[in-house]
């Protein structure tokens, strides 16, 4: 509110008036079974021509992802949360290292 000249000048009445209770929001007991999802944007236009930023929240893990956005269309955002589930999934199940002791070259 220090750095605010909008909220200086209004004495920050306004925003009390608006305040409400926040309620806790029950978390199911699964991963990627709840998700928040907010778009940031509109931004300058990157090299790429994105203007937005969408982030993921997984409500149970608290994994974060976010994603660049040319636009905020339904497509978009569907096409983009599917791939950062797809690919947050494959990171989580999918390790990069493994070990095992069965040997699994084909002998003929």
């Amino acid at each position: 509110i220090q750095s605010c000249n909008k909220c200086q000048k209004n004495n920050n009445t306004t925003l009390k008036k608006h305040q409400t209770t926040l309620h806790p929001i029950a978390v199911k007991d699964e991963a990627w079974a709840q998700l928040g999802m907010d778009l940031v944007g509109p931004l300058p236009t990157t090299a790429r021509g994105n203007t937005y930023i969408m982030t993921v929240t997984d409500y149970y893990t608290k994994w974060a992802e976010a994603a660049p956005l040319q636009d905020k269309s339904a497509l978009s955002v569907a096409n983009m949360l599917y791939t950062v589930s797809f690919l947050t999934i494959i990171k989580i199940i999918i390790p990069f290292e493994f070990s095992s002791s069965v040997d699994w070259a084909v002998q003929k």
